[in-house]
This record gives structure tokens, C-alpha cells and sequence, in this order.
């Protein structure tokens, strides 16, 4: 590949006389700014920097971060070492190198990166038991007695579970509402992870299929404790621990009247800090600008992450264009599937070397319009100057406030001499008014 500047074609490693006519076709800004970074000319008028490396200017700085990036494409801290390895330097180096990795389509679809960041859902704190209950599908892979699916429903206020085993996840009337909520889906899948590591266990022990071992699971993560309840999912709905057949001794326990006091003063306190945890629940809720936004919005351009991919294989397929967004998930052109924005990167913008071309170009016509406008206001500035000096001299001439009867007769035979002279006329009568004499 050749370096094109205008009006000079170079090879790849250009010549100090290439450099050299590179260097001066920069606009003045560029020159400007190398100056301001420390860089001079030395002895064969080329810019080098105070370390001495040579400067680049932006023309000759787009082929070299192409050429350090390599058929590898390595990262920022090489491409840098290596311009800076082959003697040189530009004060726009680690914006541009910055910037050209971020629009490499190979490098966005390969390299880790953080993609797009979606903000936190919210959903309202319920009021109460069942007023809010979130469902969805797990495929259990094996179909046993017909069923290969599990539809599983969570009471979002107390974690009840229900799981009922099925044919097919086909209820339209089911899925909607997942589909229109997506960031409903998090309570769901997590239960569904629970439940599905329960049952491979009980599976395990018992030689059950899973969907005789549904119950038992249910059963137990029932009587579990939950971590932000702190109480378990039965104890929320009755007030009680889950009776279970525990093999017990002989009760040497409190009487019962004692037990029931502290059950009345546990359950006193107990609806106290539910009703300050509603209270803080709906302080917490977004405003409605927040629920609206989303840093995607339709017709945008995005990669998805790939799940299932070989070594060989890119990270991310694309690029889509979004159709439908959310605040925490996108739909995708040709598709149904709902993503989340974590699992999407936005494509790469233009390459650096147009939009830097476009800036320096802009940045030195403003710097001829600038150099025009400081000419001018010199140019008035100076006629202004000599007016006043004329009408000083002039003044000089006729006489100034405070002249005595001799210095007046002689300024009115020098006004004599100056007749013809326009200026004097108007001076004259200008001092006359004002009584200078």
C-alpha cells in the first residue's frame, strides 16, 4: 500500500525528502499544535518532537496505524510501541490509534471488549401474596411420559413456587407476557436454575425421572429460607414453618404460653418492618424518564454475542438492525427472540481517517478566517492611529488651550498659510467653539 498525501505519492517507508513535503503540506493548525507540543525544526527543516522522534501529520499518521495493526490485529499499547519504534510522533497519536481500533470491524467481532450496559429493571414492590406472579419455560431436554417441558410461576412477594410439567411451550397466553416484560424474566430464571439443580440431585439419589421428582423439589425449596425474605416461602403465606415428619425426643422446650407471646411479638415486629420495606420499596421506584430511556433505540446497528462457538469462530454475529428496544433488551431484525443489552456491542463507527481529514481541514480554514479577521481589525487599528496623529499635528498647529496673545497671532497667521487645507477649516472652527484662544 502507497501513502497518498496530496500531490505526493510515497512508499511505506517514505524518504526524509517525502517527509519533508508531507510536513509541509499540513495545515496550519496541525503545524501550530506540533509547536505547541514541543516539536521544532532542526537543521534539514524537518519537525521532530524533544525526544526526536519525526512528526507525522495526520495524512502520513492513518497509513502507519494501518500498517502497525498488522493482519494480527494486535492492541493500542503495540500499535503505539511500534510508530514510536519506527522514529515517529504526533500529538494526535493515542487518539487516533484509540480511535481506529474502535471502528475495526475484525477487532469488535473477535477481541473480549464490554459491550453496551443496560440500565437496572424495576418492577413495583407487590402488595401482597400472588399480586404479582412472573412465569416461564424450561426445557428439560428429556421428555419423559410425554413431557419434555416444565412451566414454572413465582409469587414475587412471598417466592412461591409452582411447577407444572408439559407437552410443548406453546400457550400464547403464557409467553406474551415474558416477551412484553422482559426484565420480568430474572426472578424466573433464577428459581428455574434452583429448581432444575434440585431435581438433577433428587434424580441422582432416587433413580426418579424428573418429573417424579418435581414435588420433592418443590417441596424443599418451599421449607428453604430465601436470602432477601430471610423467611421461607411457607412461612411468608401461613405464618408458620412447614410441618415435616423430623425425628424429635422428648420436648424440653418453653411452656406454650411462652411460645405464643413470642409468636405475637415476632409477628408484631415482623409486619412493622414489612410496612417500612413497602414504604422504601416505593420511594425506590424510577422516574418515568429513567423507565423510557434506553441507550439502543430502533434502527441502530448491533452485534450479539454468540453462546456456541468453536475456537476458530467470532465472538459476536451481526451486524442486526434493532426493530424494537426496551431499556434492558432489543429485537432484532428477522427475529422474535427478545436479547439483553448486555449481550449486545454497538457496530463500529466510520473509520478515523475521513472524520480526521474532515477536522483538519475545518480547523485550518478557521485558522485562515481568524488570520483575516486580526488583518483587518490591524489594518483599522492603524487608520485610526494615523487620524489621531493627524489631528494632534493639526492641533499642534492652530494652538492649544492656555496660549498667550503671541502664541494666538502666530497660530492665526500659520492658519492663514493653511487656507486651502480642508482639515485646518474644520479644526479652526472646532477650536473656535471651544474657546481655546
Amino acid at each position: 500500500v502507497a501513502i497518498m498525501a496530496p500531490e505526493v505519492i510515497i512508499e511505506p517507508h517514505p524518504s526524509l525528502d517525502d517527509i519533508i513535503r508531507i510536513q509541509q503540506q499540513a495545515g496550519p493548525y496541525e503545524q501550530s499544535m506540533w509547536h505547541q507540543r514541543g516539536a521544532t525544526k532542526d537543521s534539514q527543516n524537518i519537525w521532530r518532537s524533544h525526544e526526536g522522534h519525526i512528526v507525522a501529520p495526520t495524512s502520513l499518521l492513518n497509513i502507519l496505524i494501518i500498517d502497525a495493526h498488522g493482519f494480527d490485529h494486535c492492541a493500542k499499547g503495540e500499535v503505539v510501541r511500534k510508530i514510536k519504534q519506527q522514529g515517529y510522533w504526533s500529538p494526535y497519536l493515542y487518539a487516533m490509534v484509540s480511535e481506529f481500533l474502535s471502528s475495526c470491524e475484525i477487532c469488535a467481532k473477535y477481541n473480549v471488549r464490554k459491550g453496551i450496559t443496560a440500565p437496572i429493571g424495576h418492577i413495583p414492590a407487590p402488595e401482597g401474596p400472588f399480586k404479582h406472579l412472573v412465569m416461564d419455560y424450561v426445557d428439560m431436554i428429556k421428555r419423559v411420559q410425554g413431557k419434555r417441558y416444565m412451566l414454572v410461576v413465582v409469587d414475587r412477594f412471598s417466592r412461591w413456587v409452582e411447577a407444572v410439567p408439559s407437552a410443548d411451550e406453546g400457550a400464547g397466553t403464557v409467553w406474551d407476557p415474558i416477551n412484553n416484560k422482559p426484565q420480568a424474566q430474572s426472578t424466573a430464571e433464577k428459581v428455574n436454575g434452583i429448581l432444575k439443580s434440585k431435581i438433577n440431585k433428587i434424580c441422582a439419589s432416587t433413580k426418579l425421572n424428573w418429573v417424579d421428582a418435581l414435588p420433592l423439589a418443590l417441596m424443599s425449596y418451599r421449607m428453604q429460607t430465601n436470602r432477601i425474605t430471610h423467611l421461607t416461602p411457607h412461612e411468608m403465606l401461613t405464618g408458620r414453618p412447614m410441618p415435616v415428619p423430623y425425628s424429635r425426643g422428648p420436648y424440653k422446650g418453653p411452656p406454650l404460653e411462652q411460645l405464643q407471646m413470642e409468636l405475637r411479638l415476632y409477628m408484631k415486629k415482623l409486619t412493622a418492618i414489612h410496612k417500612a420495606i413497602c414504604v422504601q420499596e416505593k420511594k425506590r421506584e424510577p422516574c418515568e424518564e429513567t423507565e423510557t430511556t434506553s441507550p439502543v433505540v430502533p434502527g441502530d446497528q448491533v452485534y450479539l454475542r454468540v453462546f456456541r462457538r468453536k475456537w476458530h469462530e467470532p465472538r459476536r454475529e451481526g451486524p442486526y438492525k434493532v426493530t424494537a428496544a426496551t431499556p434492558t433488551a432489543i429485537q432484532v431484525e428477522g427475529s422474535n427472540t427478545w436479547y439483553h443489552l448486555n449481550h449486545c456491542t454497538r457496530v463500529p463507527k466510520p473509520k478515523v481517517r475521513e472524520s480526521r481529514h474532515e477536522t483538519t481541514e475545518q480547523e485550518n480554514q478557521q485558522v485562515k478566517d481568524k488570520e483575516e479577521q486580526n488583518g483587518a481589525k490591524e489594518i483599522e487599528q492603524t487608520n485610526e492611529n494615523n487620524d489621531s496623529d493627524n489631528i494632534n499635528n493639526s492641533i499642534s498647529i492652530t494652538g492649544e488651550p492656555g496660549l498667550n496673545g503671541k502664541q494666538r497671532r502666530n497660530s492665526e497667521e500659520t492658519y492663514s498659510m493653511y487656507e486651502s487645507d480642508d482639515k485646518l477649516d474644520v479644526l479652526w472652527e472646532t477650536a473656535q467653539s471651544n474657546q481655546w484662544y
